[in-house]
């Protein structure tokens, strides 16, 4: 699964986060949200973040390239 995230502060960062999808999905579940799809189309930077935390929670891997602009 693919969210971005960008750093809303002076010199501002994107990242392109990269999720393993059954692991996104099980997250989700555990917040109650059932419909992935609608949470992809209408996820904010709070929520990449919320992906982020939850991931390095549990020791579960994912990938987190810098984007240049």
């Amino acid at each position: 699964m693919f969210m971005e995230l960008v750093t809303w502060v002076e010199g501002s960062d994107v990242y392109q986060c990269w999720f393993n999808k059954k692991k996104f999905i099980k997250i989700l579940n555990s917040l109650g949200i059932s419909d992935w799809k609608f949470f992809l189309y209408n996820y904010t930077a709070d929520d990449t973040q919320l992906m982020i935390d939850e991931f390095e929670k549990r020791g579960w891997q994912y990938k987190k390239i810098t984007i240049l602009f």
